[in-house]
């Protein structure tokens, strides 16, 4: 920061860094050996406590970005559905038959093959 050959800032960041990588460590060690929380030492708690609700809120963006993508989806697969039950409107009767017995042969496949 001021020009120093050895800033007293740097040296805190590696102190700093070290140290959260030992709390961490500890952490997973803790967890590994299914220790109960209320004996591990109070930074490695509150370290645990943040860390849990980090990845909570993680898994609810998460959560919510499927939703948000399934939504989407399911509006673009009933856009192509309409799509389709209208080509097939349009098109010639015996294509048309050939089509559908072609899609309930496929979805007998599907289901077969799902072990269903």
């Amino acid at each position: 920061m001021s020009g120093c050959a050895i800033c007293i800032y740097d040296i805190y960041a590696d102190a700093l860094l070290e140290y959260n990588t030992a709390l961490r460590a500890a952490r997973k060690a803790l967890l590994a050996a299914d220790s109960p929380e209320t004996v591990w030492p109070g930074a490695v708690r509150e370290m645990h406590r943040k860390l849990a609700a980090r990845e909570e809120r993680a898994a609810r963006r998460n959560a919510a970005a499927a939703q948000a993508e399934q939504a989407a989806n399911a509006v673009v697969a009933e856009a192509a559905a309409e799509e389709m039950d209208e080509t097939l409107e349009d098109l010639d009767p015996a294509m048309r038959a050939f089509l559908e017995l072609e899609g309930k042969l496929k979805k007998a496949k599907q289901v077969a093959e799902a072990g269903g």
